[in-house]
């Protein structure tokens, strides 16, 4: 029976690591040019800081700031350029620990 409950316990970290690393890939390969590796970055005109961003405002919140917009049924646009919606999540998650 505790080795039932430990292995349940288990998958949503599991989880959740796969989820950070796709957020940590998608930031890095598409993000950090302009915001920065650590989400401290404001060289770019009209980019604000990210680092800290999830203990300023709720994943809804960081989700609402990124402009969304369904180009299919999987997808969608960020700033004109194409993400999956686990991409989005990923990178929502990613970012909130900035």
């Amino acid at each position: 029976m505790l080795a039932v409950s430990f292995a349940a316990a288990r998958r949503p970290r599991i989880a959740c690591a796969d989820e950070w690393e796709l957020g940590r890939e998608t930031y890095l390969s598409r993000c950090a040019r302009c915001h920065g590796e650590d989400g401290s970055d404001t060289s770019y005109p009209d980019i604000r800081p990210l680092k800290g961003i999830g203990k300023r405002l709720t994943r809804d919140q960081i989700r609402a700031r990124l402009h969304l917009k369904a180009v299919g049924p999987k997808l969608v646009l960020i700033r004109g350029e194409t993400f999956t919606a686990a991409e989005v999540e990923a990178l929502i998650s990613y970012v909130a620990e900035l």
